[in-house]
């Protein structure tokens, strides 16, 4: 009988186990995968920082030209987009990077959670082993 349970025992373990362990693995997928795709956003935020960065002066124009005028009103127009787009690639770098650190906590707690279950069956197969004695 206690030979049934203990068999049982050890096939309920390594079952948990092996599930654990292809958590882990798809975890790990996923935190490289997420690693990829912050290095990739860090190497386009750089970018557009080092393309669009220079440095805008207002000055104050004399206006005789109406077409002068509509063309620096659409350029300004243009810069103001750029600038958002560059607030928005910085705000998109930053939630990745918040998306990341919480997706290493899930790893760690994920760790620790297999920690405890070895534990836990270990713990169980001593006691059965001292209730067989």
């Amino acid at each position: 009988m206690w030979n049934h349970v203990q068999t049982n025992l050890e096939e309920s373990k390594a079952q948990e186990i092996a599930k654990l362990q292809n958590s882990l693995q798809e975890l790990q997928i996923k935190y490289e995968e997420t690693n990829a795709l912050l290095i990739k956003e860090r190497e386009n935020v750089k970018k557009v920082v080092e393309e669009e960065s220079p440095v805008i002066k207002e000055t104050q124009v004399i206006v005789e030209d109406t077409q002068k005028t509509e063309t620096l009103t659409a350029e300004i127009e243009s810069l103001k987009v750029r600038k958002f787009s560059h607030r928005m690639h910085h705000f998109l770098y930053k939630m990745l990077h918040l998306k990341f650190k919480a997706f290493i906590s899930y790893i760690i707690f994920f760790q620790w959670y297999i920690s405890f279950l070895e534990w836990y069956i270990n713990y169980v197969a001593s006691f059965s082993s001292l209730v067989s004695w």
